[in-house]
């Protein structure tokens, strides 16, 4: 898995392993790891972390609001988590 997204396939050879996603991953920055039916595999020192950016390529509406709230907005982008329940949207004035 990489950002709550389940690996849709993968391969493997002596020194490399790719997993395919079906779903962009959810934003964030996310630890390696791996496991096999043994548990979680230990890995070296230093890997990396893989990073996941959170892009907001539009809210509509975006005129026309009530300035008392109210309205439903919509935001379009990549790296919304698909479990909702880990979103969480603010606003300031």
């Amino acid at each position: 898995m990489l950002g709550n997204t389940k690996c849709s396939s993968i391969s493997a050879s002596d020194t490399q392993i790719t997993c395919t996603l079906d779903f962009l991953p959810a934003a964030g920055s996310w630890d390696v790891q791996l496991y096999d039916n043994k548990g979680l595999i230990p890995l070296a020192a230093g890997v990396a972390k893989i990073d996941v950016s959170l892009v907001v390529s539009s809210i509509s509406p975006s005129t026309g609001l009530n300035q008392l709230g109210g309205d439903l907005l919509t935001l379009s982008g990549t790296g919304f988590d698909t479990n909702t329940e880990n979103t969480v949207v603010t606003f300031s004035d």
